[in-house]
């Protein structure tokens, strides 16, 4: 799903951002950039500072230090409704006194009836709702929903649009079709999309790029492929995914389950416990060096290894990578 894109300039700079609540810091002296027409994922677990860094770019919150330049101007100071930036919030927020179409339609009461009918028409084609404009939000699918809420946060045609956890309440299949569908509409209409969510599965499949932030820090910026196969400390390795972090030397490496070989050569070990996952299976292996989990990719007429059955573990050179603190 990661299409490759040119490389752009920055549409939005963090520098040095810090936000207080109390004497909490939800968001430390942040410096980020996202760049015009790409992806960008905030990723990270929940109180991080990700939905904070969003709110304060929307103009919800207002930084207590540093600048938010957008086109190189700051805009700390600037009202929500005098930006270019759209928020599709997680609760959809759609009314539910009103039809599709004026739900869509609510943002744009500046323009002359005529032309924001035009753009409701428009977007419901968009996000493929044609016919549906004068139901209610209540006789909409979750999906359907969803799309209503993308719609209007559409309608106006912003320079960023802003989503957060936009795909939490839709069950597995239905979220991953969607991720399809955003990323598409997101390549069509050549916008900046900014996503907040802790669904690591969510960011690798959809970003251009992503930013894991840790306790209101960014830990790492970098293509979804990079921050997985390279992350730069345990704190990312240990968030994006399963992954194995052993002992070398003074420090650590982190080497993920799929590159780790389960054969006659290696580190002796024994399996300690199976799982079965229909495409592969996970094994637990008991190893001097402790626990290490292995994912193997399940083959018809083979027979799986037994817990108890006696194995060597080892991974190729390039698959350990080396873990800050």
């Amino acid at each position: 799903m990661n299409i490759p894109v040119t490389p752009r300039r920055d549409i939005v700079r963090f520098e040095g951002v810090s936000k207080r609540f109390g004497d909490h810091y939800a968001v430390e002296q942040v410096d980020l950039a996202v760049r015009e027409g790409e992806f960008f994922a905030l990723l990270g677990p929940s109180g991080c500072g990700k939905t904070t860094l969003m709110r304060l770019l929307a103009g919800f919150e207002t930084p207590d230090a540093g600048r938010i330049l957008l086109d190189g101007q700051d805009i700390a100071g600037l009202p929500p409704h005098r930006r270019p930036v759209t928020m599709m919030f997680q609760s959809y927020a759609l009314f539910p006194h009103l039809t599709v179409a004026k739900n869509i339609a609510y943002g744009l009461r500046a323009l002359p009836r005529q032309e924001a009918a035009a753009r409701v028409d428009e977007m419901l084609a968009l996000v493929k709702l044609d016919g549906m404009g004068d139901r209610k939000p209540h006789q909409l699918s979750g999906g359907q929903q969803q799309r209503v809420a993308l719609a209007r946060a559409l309608a106006p045609r912003p320079r960023i649009l802003l989503l957060d956890e936009p795909l939490a309440a839709l069950d597995r299949k239905l979220r991953e079709e969607t991720q399809a569908e955003l990323v598409a509409l997101q390549r069509r209409l050549g916008l900046t999309f900014v996503v907040v969510t802790h669904d690591q599965d969510e960011a690798l499949a959809m970003a251009d790029r992503l930013a894991v932030m840790q306790a209101g820090r960014i830990a790492q910026v970098a293509t979804p492929r990079e921050v997985y196969e390279r992350p730069a400390t345990r704190a990312v390795a240990e968030f994006l995914g399963e992954v194995n972090v052993l002992p070398d030397g003074d420090g650590w490496i982190a080497v993920r389950p799929e590159t780790v070989v389960l054969g006659a050569a290696g580190l002796p070990g024994r399996i300690g416990e199976t799982a079965y996952f229909g495409d592969r299976t996970r094994y637990v292996v008991e190893t001097a060096q402790g626990r290490i989990r292995a994912s193997r990719a399940n083959v018809a007429g083979e027979t799986p290894l037994a817990v108890g059955a006696e194995v060597a573990v080892s991974w190729p050179p390039g698959a350990a990578t080396p873990l800050a603190e």
